[in-house]
């Protein structure tokens, strides 16, 4: 509890000092004695009214010059804190510098841009001109500029035909003018063309005394660029086109519907044609990707049994098989048939095996069938709608053909005639349509030998 004598908090201390010191509306205090009580000096005195008090609360205080007797006197001092008070963490340059890095991105970004499309323009240069085309000029090189002349040509042709709508469009709304903003803009018009050709001959003349000044400069120094030039892309022309062709090259399509050791173990087992096998597996995968078009191998057996084996070896290593038997095809209104079985398999599993067998008894029309399948790009349509046909492994059997005595192409030759003797009414359609099935023929394997 506080005592008598006790003054209290600084705001009543003040209140307290002020009153005693003769504030308005108020008496002088009375004396205290020494012990902190009141002398007696008269009859008790009536309060103040509220109105004082507020009048006492308005008049600025004597001492507010005087600093507070509970201000501390460093103003920089800092204040105890609070149980419950954390203080403020210190400021880090951790932002300033994930903006400078933010900026040296952008910055890095931009500049990777304009090398890139300088790099491009410079490659591109040669399409533009016809004696630096000659010093670069490589197959992949001619169809990206063909490309390239082509995306020219139809953005012409695009940016043309905007035009014209728009300028179509602008006398539409031209016409729909009221007459007096008609006259106001042929009014402007006029005055923008007066002002151009009175400004034409003002700038003619120095532009074509400065153009007469830089033109030696410029003949030289086209020179020299182009000599540069030619040198450079001719020395480079070797590394672009690789550069090219390995962009260009596809991602292989390898066969899925045997594997490659399941197949090479239907084959003669001597290293010269496992060695082909392989060489041909390989390069199945690339142009299935780069020409789509399926792979299509001849294997030859020397009797029934080799026949039988390689069938009975095909059927239980593939995945998924279509077999396609000559005499079950051998009449002119089976090609519709053949192609709608056919189409149904492949749709059903694009990558599978296609076995074709005795190729001799199939007729010519349903042959066409098979040639349309195995063409470049080709594919088969049903209700009009095109099924791809490029994915698929076809084998074609021959029995009784040994082509390591004969040869491939005479192989291939006594079965084109086969195919055309199948139909001797088809005359030269049957004959032409043969020599089409050889030319997709990609190889001629024998079949491992039984003892």
């Amino acid at each position: 509890m506080q005592q008598a004598g006790d003054l209290g908090s600084p705001l009543t201390e003040r209140i307290i000092k002020t009153v005693g010191r003769g504030g308005p509306g108020s008496s002088p205090s009375p004396a205290r004695s020494s012990g902190g009580t009141p002398a007696p000096s008269g009859p008790p005195k009536t309060p103040a009214p509220a109105t004082d008090v507020k009048k006492i609360a308005s008049v600025p205080l004597p001492d507010d010059e005087e600093s507070e007797p509970y201000a501390s006197s460093d103003s920089d001092a800092q204040l105890p804190l609070s149980p419950g008070q954390q203080p403020a963490p210190p400021t880090t340059s951790g932002s300033s510098s994930s903006g400078s890095g933010g900026s040296q991105g952008l910055w890095l970004f931009a500049m990777l841009s304009v090398v890139a499309t300088l790099l491009i323009g410079v490659l591109l240069v040669p399409c533009a001109d016809a004696g630096l085309y000659s010093a670069v000029r490589t197959p992949n090189y001619e169809h990206l500029c063909k490309e390239l002349v082509r995306a020219h040509g139809r953005t012409a042709d695009a940016a043309w035909h905007l035009y014209a709508q728009a300028a179509e469009r602008a006398a539409e709304l031209h016409s729909k003018l009221p007459p007096p903003a008609q006259q106001l803009l042929a009014r402007a018009r006029c005055a923008v063309e007066d002002a151009h050709a009175a400004a034409l001959p003002l700038l003619s003349k120095p532009l074509a005394e400065a153009q007469q000044r830089l033109l030696p400069v410029q003949e030289r120094a086209l020179r020299v660029w182009r000599q540069a030039t030619r040198e450079a892309f001719t020395r480079l022309a070797p590394l672009l086109e690789a550069a090219l062709a390995h962009a260009a090259a596809p991602s292989p399509i390898p066969i899925a519907c045997i594997s490659q050791a399941d197949f090479l173990g239907l084959l003669d087992q001597s290293p010269a044609v496992q060695q082909h096998g392989q060489e041909l597996w390989h390069a199945a995968a690339r142009q299935v990707a780069s020409k789509r078009k399926a792979p299509v191998w001849v294997i030859t057996c020397g009797s029934e049994a080799e026949h039988l084996a390689v069938v009975g070896g095909l059927f239980s290593a593939a995945s998924s098989f279509f077999r396609i038997e000559g005499a079950a095809y051998s009449l002119p209104d089976h090609a519709g048939t053949l192609q709608a079985e056919l189409v149904g398999y492949l749709k059903t599993d694009p990558a599978g095996l296609v076995l074709v067998a005795q190729p001799d008894r199939l007729h010519p029309n349903s042959v066409a069938v098979l040639n349309a399948a195995m063409s470049e790009g080709g594919h088969l349509q049903m209700h009009g709608v095109p099924v791809a046909t490029e994915r698929a492994l076809y084998v074609v059997l021959l029995e009784g053909v040994s082509s390591g005595a004969e040869g491939e192409a005479a192989v291939k030759d006594q079965l084109t005639r086969a195919m055309t003797e199948a139909d001797p009414d088809a005359g030269d359609d049957a004959a032409a349509i043969a020599r089409s099935f050889r030319r997709r023929l990609d190889a001629v394997l024998p079949a491992r030998r039984l003892p």
